[in-house]
């Protein structure tokens, strides 16, 4: 909500954060947003946090119901996509993100979606204009 706020009091406690938390923080965020985070330990109000890419969208406080709606619309949009392709090209953007991509694990995953049921039922849901019905295989 653009109500939130973030602060990462680790250093002022004299704690060094974890490695994998640093690592996401700098592959996410780059390097000078992540420092800023974990080195000076301000907090930053969620106008800030969306400009440095932590965060992707923010939603105007406006009630729990206005919120739930707004994260339901989300999870549909979601769930309207396929379960393999949407998992491995998520899977492969974490990769990327992280630089651990291996583009033979990454073809693989693209060979999963390509031989599919779900591709098969897609392809026939747009010619037919109507929502596809995704079973994830």
């Amino acid at each position: 909500v653009d109500t939130m706020e973030l602060r990462m009091p680790a250093v002022r406690l004299g704690l060094h954060y974890y490695p994998s938390g640093l690592q996401r923080a700098v592959a996410r965020l780059g390097l000078q947003a992540a420092k800023r985070l974990f080195l000076l330990a301000e907090t930053l109000p969620a106008a800030e946090l969306k400009a440095l890419g932590y965060l992707d969208r923010l939603s105007a406080h406006a009630g729990p119901a206005a919120l739930d709606a707004e994260v339901d619309a989300l999870a549909q949009a979601l769930d309207a996509g396929a379960p393999l392709a949407l998992r491995g090209m998520k899977q492969s953007l974490n990769e990327i993100a992280r630089a651990e991509f291996h583009l033979g694990q990454l073809r693989a995953r693209e060979a999963v979606c390509a031989a599919s049921d779900d591709l098969r039922e897609g392809k026939a849901a747009f010619a037919e204009k109507r929502a596809a019905r995704f079973l994830g295989r």
